[in-house]
C-alpha cells in the first residue's frame, strides 16, 4: 500500500481536475482581460526591443552557427553572447524556437510566458495541499498568488516572473528531500532557475533556505527529543550538495556569465545616489508595486498574525518575521543586489513565502477568533506611502480588511465561523481589489499594449536580403553581410536586437551587459545621438562619420530618411533599405597610424577627424605614417554662441544658425552641432534636428542617461532640408557651436580585406585576405574585449586595441590570411565542470537508488 507524508491531503483526482482548471481559468482572465483589443501580448519598451529581439538574436545566431553554446553575436558590433544571458540564452522556449524558425518570437514568447504564470498557479495549489492546508485554502493561496501585482511583468519585464513555475518546483523538491530523501527535482529546479534569471538566483536560494529551515523546525517540533533532532537535521546536509551539484551543472552558463558582467561597469541608475532608509514603512516589496511582490494589505495581515501567534506555532512565526523583516529592511535588498541598490524588485522570491503563510494565518480562524491587533497594524502603510495611487489603494485595502475582521470577530462562535468558506470569498475579494487598477496605472503610465498590426521588427526579412546580395542565395557563397553592417534605423529601439537572419552584422544593441569601451566610443568619442533615457541601448543614427567606420553599408530608414551619399535599392510601405558602397569593411589594412597618447590631446572635432583618417595605435613601432607629427584639422567653425538660448527660442535660433551655416558651406560635407543644455529642475528635454534626436532624462527616470551635451553628426549635401524641434519646458541651451569639413577629408586609405567565407562553428567571427601595400596594422571594427584569438598566416597573434576600443594586430607588407576567432572567457572552465556537475549527479542519483532499493528489503 503506498504511504503518504503526514502532511499530505489526499483529495480525488477528478476533483483536483476541476479545481485547477477553474484556477487557470481565472489566470487567463486575470492576464487577458486588461488588454485592449486588438492588442497583443505585451507591452511596447523593454518587452518588444529587449525580450522578444534578443530571444530573436540568439535563436538567429544559434542556428546561423549550428551551435547551441555561439560564443559571440554580430550585434553591438561583434559581442560576447553572454552580453545577452539576462534575455533567455540557454532558455526552453529560445532553444525551443530554433526548430520551428517560421514561428515569430513575438507568438512563441508570448505563449511561453503565459504558460509560466499557469503553471505558476498549478503548481502553487500542489504544493499548498501538502502543506496540512485545506482543498479550499489551496485554491484560495493560489488565487492569492496570481492576483500578485508582479504578474504584469509577464508581458514586460518577463525575467521577472520567469523563474516563478521552477521556484515552486525547487519548494516541491524540498518537501520530497526530506521526505523521500531524493534530490532530482531539487536540483534542475534550481538550474532552471538560474537559465531562467540568474538575475534572481541568489534571491530564490534564500527562498529555499527559510523554507527549508522552516519544514526541518517543524519536522524536529513533531519528532522531539535530542537524537530525533539531530537526525531531522541531516537532510540539510543533502540540499546543500544538491545546491552545489545545481551550481555545477549551470557552471557553462553562470561562469562565463558572471566574467562577462565583472568586465564591465554596471549602471545603478537614479536609484544609487538615493540614501538608503533603515526601515521601509511602506513596505513596497510587499505590497501594491509590481517591481516587488504587489500584494494587498491581506498578506501583511497574515504575516504579522502568525508573528502574533508565535507561541503556538513558532516555526511559522519565524519564518513570517524572517519575511517581515526582509521586506522592511532596505539593507537585505541592497545584498540580494549584489550591493549595487535597495530595489524591492529583488524581493519579489518571496512571494510563495507569503502566501503560505497567509493561507495558513487566515486557516487558524476556524480554531480562534480573527486577532484585531494585525489589522490595526495593516493600516500604518498608508502613512508611509507618497504616491497618491497607492496612499488611496493602501487606505481603502486597510479599511475594507478591518470591516471584515471586526465583522467577523462578531460571527466567531465557540467552535469556529459559521460558513468560513463565504467569508474567506469575501477576502480573496480584498486582494483582487488592488488588481485592475494598479494593472491599467502601470500600463497606461509606461507604454501602451502593442497592437497586433504594429509589430515592426525585421522589416526586411531574409529572403528580400538575399535578392538584394546582402544574404547568400545559395549554400556556400558569400553575400556581402561577411565583410559589411546593416543597421536600422526605422524603429531603432524595436530593431535594435533584432536581425532576420545570424550573420547579418549591426552596431546597434539593447542590453544591461554592453562593453564599457564601445559604449564610450559609441557616444561619447564618435558623437552619437543618446534618443531614450538611458545610455545602455545602442541605437544606429545617420551619423556619417560613425558608419563609415563602422562599415555601415545598409542602412533601414523611413522613405522620406534616406541619409545623404545612401541609394534606395529596395522599398516597402512607408520604408526603404538603401546602399552606400564607400565604406570601410570590418577588416582592412592601414598604414597611416597616430600614437593614442597624441590623440587624447586633441579636441572632440579634431579626434572625429583623426579617427577617419588614422588608425590609433598605443605603439605603432615605425615611424612610417605617424600622424602625430602632420595632422592638421580641416574643420571650419562656423558658429560660437556662449550666451544662454531659452527653450522657447530653441528651435528657432538653432532652424537660423543651421541654415545660414549650410548656406555658406560647400556641398558634400558633414556638419557637427553640439551644446549644452542645462535644465534647472532636472526635467526632461528633446530636441530634434533633421532625423536625429538627442534627450536629456528627467532626474526621475530609472536610469538617467545624464546627456547634458547634445551632439549631432549630419551629412550635408545641396537640397537637405532639415527641421528642427525643441520640446517644451524650463531650460536653456548654452554653449552652441557648430563646424563644417569637406567629406573628402574623412576617408581612410586602408586595403579592404576580402573573403571566401568560412564553415560557421561558434566561434570564427571573421576570416579572410588583406593584402597591405606597405608595413602598418590589420584593424577591425569588432570591439575589443578578453577572448579573441587572431590567426594571421597560420601564427597566433596578439590582439591589441585599436582606435580605443577595437581589434588589431600589427602586420608587415603583403597578403596575409586572417582569421578572428572569438571564445567567451570562463566558457571552457564552465563546461568541464558542468560535465562534472551532471556526472556528479547521476552518482548521486545511483546512490540514493541503492539506498532505496536496500530499505525496501
Amino acid at each position: 500500500m503506498k504511504e503518504y507524508p503526514k502532511n499530505h491531503v489526499k483529495t480525488p483526482i477528478k476533483e483536483s481536475m476541476v479545481t485547477l482548471v477553474l484556477l487557470n481559468v481565472i489566470t487567463l482572465m486575470i492576464l487577458l482581460l486588461p488588454m485592449e483589443w486588438g492588442s497583443f501580448f505585451g507591452v511596447s519598451g523593454d518587452w518588444d526591443s529587449q525580450h522578444v529581439g534578443a530571444a530573436e538574436l540568439l535563436r538567429q545566431t544559434m542556428i546561423t552557427q549550428g551551435a547551441i553554446f555561439p560564443q559571440f553575436t554580430y550585434a553591438g558590433g561583434g559581442t560576447n553572447i553572454y552580453d545577452f544571458a539576462y534575455y533567455g540564452f540557454l532558455r526552453p522556449d529560445v532553444i525551443l524556437s530554433c526548430f520551428i524558425p517560421g514561428v515569430p518570437m513575438k507568438y512563441i514568447i508570448a505563449v511561453y510566458c503565459i504558460f509560466q504564470v499557469m503553471a505558476s498557479v498549478t503548481l502553487c495549489y500542489i504544493w499548498l495541499k501538502g502543506q496540512q492546508v485545506s482543498k479550499r485554502g489551496a485554491m484560495f493561496g493560489s488565487v492569492l498568488l496570481v492576483t500578485a501585482n508582479c504578474f504584469i511583468q509577464a508581458h514586460r519585464q518577463i525575467m521577472f516572473v520567469s523563474f516563478m513555475p521552477f521556484l515552486m518546483l525547487a519548494l516541491l523538491g524540498i518537501d520530497r528531500l526530506l521526505e523521500k530523501r531524493k534530490s532530482l527535482l531539487f536540483v534542475l529546479a534550481l538550474v532552471m532557475i538560474y537559465l531562467h534569471s540568474f538575475y534572481y538566483a541568489p534571491a530564490c536560494l534564500v527562498v529555499c533556505g527559510f523554507y527549508g529551515i522552516y519544514r526541518l523546525t517543524v519536522k524536529v517540533g513533531e519528532e522531539g527529543g535530542a537524537m530525533a533532532s539531530l537526525i531531522a537535521w541531516k537532510p540539510a546536509g543533502k540540499a546543500i550538495v544538491a545546491v552545489a551539484l545545481s551550481l555545477a551543472i549551470s557552471a557553462v552558463f553562470l561562469l562565463p556569465t558572471g566574467l562577462d558582467i565583472l568586465s564591465t561597469v554596471k549602471d545603478g541608475g537614479s536609484f544609487v545616489a538615493q540614501p538608503m532608509k533603515l526601515f521601509d514603512g511602506t513596505l513596497e516589496g510587499l505590497l501594491y508595486e509590481p517591481y516587488g511582490c504587489g500584494m494587498s494589505l491581506l498578506s501583511l495581515y497574515g504575516l504579522v498574525s502568525a508573528i502574533c501567534k508565535g507561541r503556538e506555532n513558532r516555526p511559522l512565526a519565524i519564518l513570517a518575521g524572517g519575511i517581515l523583516f526582509s521586506m522592511a529592511v532596505p539593507a537585505v535588498s541592497w545584498v540580494l543586489n549584489g550591493f549595487l541598490y535597495a530595489r524591492a524588485k529583488i524581493l519579489i522570491p518571496f512571494l510563495p513565502l507569503v502566501v503560505l503563510v497567509t493561507v495558513k494565518a487566515l486557516n487558524d480562524w476556524k480554531k480562534e477568533r480573527p486577532r484585531l491587533l494585525p489589522a490595526l497594524v495593516c493600516l500604518l502603510p498608508f502613512f508611509f506611502w507618497e504616491e497618491e495611487l497607492q496612499r488611496t489603494a493602501a487606505l481603502a485595502d486597510g479599511i475594507l480588511l478591518l470591516i471584515i475582521v471586526v465583522y467577523l470577530r462578531h460571527k466567531w462562535k465557540d467552535r469556529g465561523i459559521p460558513n468560513l468558506n463565504r467569508y474567506m470569498a469575501c477576502a480573496v475579494m480584498t486582494a483582487l481589489l488592488a488588481i485592475p487598477i494598479l494593472t491599467s496605472y502601470e500600463v497606461s503610465s509606461h507604454g501602451g499594449w502593442i497592437k497586433s498590426e504594429d509589430f515592426v521588427q525585421n522589416p526586411f526579412n531574409a529572403d528580400e536580403l538575399k535578392k538584394c546580395g546582402i544574404l547568400p542565395e545559395k549554400e556556400g557563397s558569400v553575400g556581402t553581410e561577411a565583410l559589411y553592417r546593416m543597421d536600422v534605423i526605422y524603429h531603432g529601439l524595436t530593431n535594435s536586437n533584432t536581425v532576420p537572419d545570424g550573420s547579418i552584422q549591426q552596431t546597434s544593441m539593447y542590453s544591461s551587459v554592453t562593453d564599457d569601451d564601445y559604449g564610450t566610443f559609441y557616444y561619447e568619442t564618435i558623437g552619437n545621438p543618446i534618443a531614450i533615457r538611458n545610455r545602455v541601448a545602442l541605437l544606429p543614427s545617420e551619423n556619417p562619420i560613425f558608419n563609415d567606420f563602422m562599415g555601415v553599408r545598409y542602412l533601414v530608414t523611413k522613405a522620406d530618411g534616406v541619409p545623404v551619399g545612401y541609394q534606395p535599392i529596395l522599398k516597402k510601405g512607408d520604408m526603404v533599405l538603401s546602399e552606400k558602397e564607400d565604406v570601410l569593411t570590418v577588416c582592412y589594412g592601414a598604414s597611416l597610424l597616430m600614437e593614442e597618447e597624441f590623440f587624447e590631446t586633441l579636441n572632440r572635432q579634431e579626434r572625429l577627424e583623426a579617427l577617419s583618417r588614422y588608425t590609433i595605435v598605443n605603439d605603432h613601432g615605425t615611424e612610417t605614417g605617424d600622424g602625430s607629427k602632420d595632422f592638421v584639422s580641416h574643420w571650419a567653425q562656423t558658429v560660437s554662441l556662449t550666451e544662454p538660448i531659452p527653450a522657447a527660442e530653441a528651435a528657432s535660433r538653432l532652424a537660423r544658425e543651421v541654415n545660414q551655416t549650410m548656406k555658406s558651406s560647400r556641398d558634400n560635407c558633414v556638419l557637427l552641432v553640439e551644446f549644452d543644455v542645462n535644465s534647472p529642475k532636472q526635467e526632461e528635454v528633446v530636441i530634434t534636428i533633421g532625423n536625429m534626436d538627442n534627450k536629456l532624462a528627467s532626474h526621475k527616470a530609472p536610469y538617467p542617461n545624464r546627456n547634458y551635451h547634445f551632439t549631432y553628426l549630419i551629412g550635408w549635401d545641396e537640397g537637405t532640408d532639415l527641421s528642427i524641434e525643441a520640446s517644451q519646458g524650463d531650460y536653456t541651451i548654452e554653449n552652441l557651436q557648430m563646424f563644417t569639413i569637406p567629406s573628402e577629408f574623412l576617408k581612410k586609405e586602408a586595403a579592404k580585406a576580402t573573403t571566401h567565407g568560412w564553415e560557421p562553428d561558434g566561434h570564427t567571427m571573421f576570416q579572410g585576405t588583406v593584402d597591405m601595400k606597405e608595413a602598418g596594422w590589420i584593424v577591425t571594427s569588432y570591439p575589443y574585449r578578453e577572448g579573441y584569438q587572431v590567426i594571421m598566416d597560420g601564427q597566433e597573434v596578439t590582439a591589441q586595441k585599436v582606435n580605443t576600443a577595437f581589434v588589431g594586430v600589427a602586420a608587415g607588407a603583403g597578403k596575409h590570411e586572417i582569421v578572428i576567432r572569438y571564445t567567451a572567457p570562463g566558457f571552457e572552465m564552465g563546461l568541464l565542470v558542468s560535465i562534472a556537475g551532471i556526472l556528479g549527479l547521476a552518482v548521486l542519483m545511483f546512490r540514493q537508488w541503492i539506498q532505496q532499493k536496500k530499505r525496501r528489503i
